[in-house]
């Protein structure tokens, strides 16, 4: 498989073909494995990356240490026996940050015991203008693995790129909202309440003793932002505060200089309209230590600052949102596992409701 096809660390490089040497019969149940040096020189890494991918193994149940004799295969059947789960996404990065590692708790040993992860980065679907035939090799390159089961995050597919993993061999669960209308239907579905999560925003910025707001739509799908308009536009309404919402499709959460313009561009219109608001809400996860950089910009001090609401969990600016996946991270590894044990049953679309916990807190100091 082409290595850009997905992003690893040496660490998980390693860890991934001692896996497959296991699994394919080179060292065997109970088999003492050779040294860390020797691994050291064979791989051409430090010792301590050896020492780092061995531990990996041992987490996910495939080696055991022994003190001052050595790593062992275990001598059972459970390296025979685990499951391959690919998670596929389209974001280039530290894939800790991704949508799918913080909705479905990924790093659980608890959750995910005896399920055996490879993450995949699909270049292909970065751009909007991606053709099929490279997904298509890619998909290809994937397999070659034998993964049981896929997870992707669906939320800038097209559909064409749907339909080609939909045709593959394996279940295929889609994470999250659709970008489109899409005219055929999903097998597999897991989605969170998002209608829940536009009520929190305004319900928060009431408790706060907001008159009017600005929820700023991320980089995220065109009907997800939708129903996060619609909804909190009708809960705006109930509770008596002037809303507006501002579409900021294309900026990344990542990225400093992006939020600053989004943050300035939402300030100039609603000046032009009137002035600020008193809460500006930022939906879609945007790094803490971006907004404190934000609130410290000379340029920003000028302008009158409302407070400003994000939601995810390492993320805010004067009022945090603070998401607690770990119900609905359970009742999802519970569906997917499912799935691996009667490839052949689909789940259809299951909207995971009431399954999140919100808490909004100030954050003092900054």
């Amino acid at each position: 498989m082409s290595e850009e096809i997905f992003f690893l660390t040496n660490t998980d490089k390693i860890a991934e073909d001692l896996s497959k040497r296991i699994t394919g019969g080179e060292f065997p149940l109970g088999h003492k494995l050779p040294s860390f040096r020797a691994l050291a020189s064979e791989y051409d890494v430090s010792s301590q990356v050896i020492q780092s991918a061995s531990k990996i193994l041992i987490e996910q149940g495939i080696l055991m240490s022994m003190p001052r004799i050595g790593l062992f295969v275990r001598p059972d059947t459970e390296v025979a026996q685990r499951k391959k789960m690919a998670v596929l996404s389209h974001y280039f990065g530290t894939y800790e940050r991704s949508y799918l590692w913080s909705v479905l708790q990924l790093n659980s040993n608890e959750l995910w015991s005896g399920i055996k992860q490879q993450h995949y980065f699909l270049p292909s679907c970065e751009s909007a203008s991606y053709d099929c035939k490279s997904l298509q090799y890619e998909l290809d390159c994937i397999m070659q693995d034998r993964p049981d089961i896929m997870l992707v995050d669906l939320m800038q597919l097209e559909c064409e790129a749907i339909e080609l993993l939909q045709n593959l061999p394996i279940p295929v669960v889609f994470i999250g909202d659709l970008n489109f209308d899409f005219p055929l239907t999903i097998k597999n579905q897991i989605v969170e309440d998002t209608p829940a999560r536009a009520e929190f925003y305004i319900k928060t910025a009431k408790k706060l003793g907001a008159e009017s707001v600005s929820l700023v739509g991320g980089a995220l799908s065109v009907l997800y932002c939708a129903q996060i308009n619609e909804t909190a536009k009708k809960h705006a309404k109930k509770n008596g505060i002037r809303y507006r919402y501002y579409s900021r499709r294309g900026y990344d959460s990542d990225n400093l200089h992006d939020i600053y313009q989004v943050h300035q561009q939402t300030a100039r219109e609603l000046s032009a309209q009137g002035g600020f608001d008193d809460i500006i809400i930022f939906d879609g996860m945007v790094r803490l230590d971006f907004f404190i950089e934000l609130l410290n910009n000379s340029e920003y001090n000028k302008l009158k600052k409302p407070e400003i609401i994000s939601p995810a969990e390492i993320t805010s600016g004067l009022i945090s949102i603070h998401t607690d996946y770990s119900k609905f991270s359970a009742k999802a590894a519970e569906l997917i596992r499912g799935l691996m044990d009667n490839p052949g049953k689909s789940l259809g679309k299951k909207v995971l409701d009431g399954l999140i916990q919100r808490k909004a807190f100030r954050i003092s100091d900054i």
